[in-house]
């Protein structure tokens, strides 16, 4: 018996006239499968498909918010079912293929290594993907200097430091802090602008203006 061009050895095919069993060799690839007798060979007409250990290496963007689709370059990536961040939160993988497959990072992602399972094992990479802090908004949408605004968003926080925050290009006292929720208060000097966080990961900016008021 081969798969492809590997031979299984005798010794561990069990046989008859109209089954045989053997124990995949570990260095099989998908191929067909052939069987030799005295009479003569058979061959497959479908492949049998070997799925190794996954492989991932590398990430398209390698920084990205919550929310994004994230692809996911390496090999034996096939039959793959789960994609696990760092922050043991997971994703179901889609357009698998040996060489990449795509993965929405989830709420919950941390900066770090991720993991790909496939019926074979799990691969996880030496890269690390950097989840970037996002701002999903802001109350209230208008203030004073003095006044103190709160804003939601992802990874705003990385563990106990505190981030940067900004109204353009001022820089404001931080009050309480989270990875989803951050108060400050407008600074002096401060006119409207967007808001911008920044993590050791990277920046957020606010999709809209905070108005400050006279």
């Amino acid at each position: 018996v081969k798969v492809g061009a590997i031979v299984v050895p005798a010794g561990s095919i069990t046989s008859s006239a109209t089954q045989l069993t053997f124990p995949l060799p570990a260095t099989a690839v998908t191929g067909k499968v052939v069987v030799t007798t005295v009479d003569g060979t058979a061959t497959s007409a479908a492949d049998l498909v070997v799925f190794l250990p996954p492989k991932p290496a590398s990430f398209v963007p390698a920084a990205a918010a919550v929310g994004t689709d994230v692809v996911i370059n390496g090999t034996a990536l096939a039959g793959s079912t789960l994609v696990t961040f760092t922050g043991a939160v997971s994703v179901t993988p889609t357009a698998v293929i040996a060489a990449s497959l795509h993965a929405v990072v989830p709420a919950g992602a941390l900066t770090g290594n991720v993991s790909v399972m496939n019926p074979a094992g799990t691969g996880t990479t030496t890269a690390v993907f950097k989840v970037l802090p996002k701002i999903t908004g802001f109350a209230p949408p208008s203030g004073a200097v003095g006044d103190q605004v709160t804003v939601i968003g992802t990874n705003l926080k990385i563990g106990s430091t505190p981030p940067t925050v900004k109204v353009g290009a001022i820089a404001a006292q931080i009050g309480a802090s989270s990875s989803t929720q951050v108060t400050f208060t407008i600074p002096p000097g401060a006119v409207t602008g967007k808001i911008t966080i920044t993590t050791a990961d990277g920046t957020a900016t606010s999709a809209a203006n905070l108005t400050v008021t006279p």
